[in-house]
């Protein structure tokens, strides 16, 4: 992996990634895993379903119901309205009134592989979700590893696959911090990147760029390949990767 850093004038530049668009023929099995994966359902109905997490977006992640699971595309969230009508007139679509339970206004176009690009502005947001854990962990792991429980003692290491917590005591001597040995998901604050794979790395990357404004931030090059360039880390506010 290598810096590879290329900046062009775009028409705009996306503030951040809002959420992923799926399609799903089981809309209650998808809730399900998702609810188990951390998640938490902010909306549904019986064509689509709408989760968020513990931050203050309305939606994190949307699905809709379909004869098989596919890809859909990706919303990202506009810095203004003036910026949503600007790529608007670019893409010659038209900016609409969002009909979602978020509400707001969005366009649609699509990348050169024919994957959806939403661009929304004015969406709801909602109270964040105030967690023990997260609270625990803003306050008293300042300063310390930042693989989570994986310090003090080995034996109370929490690992993949285990459910229980640290017994804070034997960590932190007399701390205290919510404590249960029942099995609980994490909580999900916000998805972090997306990936979005494409038949032509560098006409679609340079899409993204002169479009949303999106920056190199690293390049993936395959071994003994001479440094051509497979993929990127790209980021606009936050970061999306392409391969």
């Amino acid at each position: 992996m290598t810096s590879h850093k290329h900046y062009v004038h775009a028409v705009i530049n996306v503030e951040d990634v809002a959420y992923p668009i799926i399609q799903v023929p089981d809309l209650e099995a998808q809730e399900k895993f998702l609810i188990s994966f951390g998640m938490v359902t902010n909306f549904k109905n019986a064509n689509s379903l709408y989760m968020r997490g513990t931050d203050g977006d309305h939606t994190i992640y949307c699905a809709y119901k379909g004869s098989e699971s596919k890809w859909i595309g990706t919303a990202f969230r506009a810095e203004s309205r003036e910026d949503l009508e600007k790529i608007a007139a670019h893409e010659n679509v038209k900016v609409l009134k969002s009909e979602e339970p978020f509400g707001g206004y969005y366009c649609t176009f699509h990348d050169l592989d024919g994957n959806r690009v939403d661009i929304v502005h004015g969406q709801a947001s909602v109270e964040p979700i105030e967690e023990g854990e997260h609270k625990f962990t803003q306050q008293y792991l300042v300063g310390k590893s930042n693989k989570g429980y994986n310090f003090g003692k080995k034996e109370n290491f929490q690992r993949l696959g285990s459910a229980r917590f640290v017994d804070s005591e034997s960590v932190y001597g007399k701390m205290t911090r919510p404590h249960s040995s029942t099995p609980t998901p994490s909580k999900i604050r916000r998805f972090g990147h997306i990936v979005v794979n494409v038949s032509d790395f560098q006409k679609c990357s340079m899409w993204y760029k002169e479009r949303l404004g999106f920056i190199d931030s690293d390049a993936i090059t395959p071994p003994n390949d001479d440094g051509k360039v497979i993929g990127s880390f790209m980021r606009c506010k936050l970061i999306i990767y392409l391969y």
